[in-house]
């Protein structure tokens, strides 16, 4: 094995794997704060629940996948199904009517879906069909969650104010979706390389909203890390 087949198969991936935990556990500790002062402030919950999703997909993919793409699979996303349930019952009850109604919505309709579903492809069909269903799904699922951010753009845009937006997991899965998508690529598996390409570009555009709103107004609400340091001082 070459030096470039030994970096393309095992250090790109450990390193996306490291990125991917690094995108998954950079909100645990601002969702610690948040149940601390009990006040979630800007942030858009959205994400956290299509987080917990996308991990239970691709943990279903990676019990079809051979070694060791199963364990590049299987690792992450272990960790990330428990952030993803963390925060998400953390940001549920803080968060507003309309948005708790949307996250109730989308759990419901996912998880029976999700659960048919694999029901059904395990049971009733050969190994690689299941494995082409399985991992459309889990496509499905992770363009969902590379896009849920963007689901308040329009509020982004209208009111210049791209705090909804959380950076550092941000930028982390732009650069873990870049080294993903080169992997699943060069070895062929298009389910992990198209939809980790199409994430660079969502990552990439949240992080341009960022930047060109950086120096708005802010609005009169204080931020969570401002609300902390106010109760801290209490």
């Amino acid at each position: 094995m070459s030096v470039s087949d030994i970096i393309i198969s095992y250090v790109v991936p450990c390193v996306g794997m490291v990125l991917t935990l690094a995108m998954f556990t950079s909100p645990v500790s601002t969702m610690r704060e948040v149940h601390k002062i009990q006040a979630l402030g800007d942030m858009n919950p959205l994400p956290f629940v299509m987080m917990s999703f996308n991990c239970i997909a691709w943990i279903t993919y990676g019990t079809y996948t051979p070694f060791p793409v199963n364990m590049y699979c299987l690792i992450p996303n272990l960790v990330g199904l428990c952030c993803g349930i963390y925060c998400t019952l953390v940001a549920f009850p803080l968060s507003t009517l309309e948005k708790r109604n949307q996250m109730a919505n989308i759990i419901i309709t996912i998880a029976a879906g999700l659960s048919l579903s694999f029901f059904l492809v395990g049971y009733y069909l050969p190994h690689d069909t299941a494995q082409t269903i399985v991992g459309s799904i889990a496509v499905f699922i992770l363009m969902c969650y590379f896009s849920a951010p963007l689901s308040e753009i329009r509020t982004v845009i209208i009111t210049h104010d791209a705090r909804s937006i959380f950076l550092p997991s941000t930028i982390c899965a732009g650069i873990s979706s870049s080294l993903w998508g080169v992997f699943g690529i060069v070895v062929g598996d298009f389910f992990i390389g198209v939809p980790n390409c199409a994430g660079m570009i969502l990552s990439l555009v949240q992080i341009l909203l960022k930047v060109i709103f950086r120096n708005t107004k802010r609005r009169s609400s204080c931020s969570v890390g401002e609300q902390l340091e106010i109760i801290n001082k209490l």
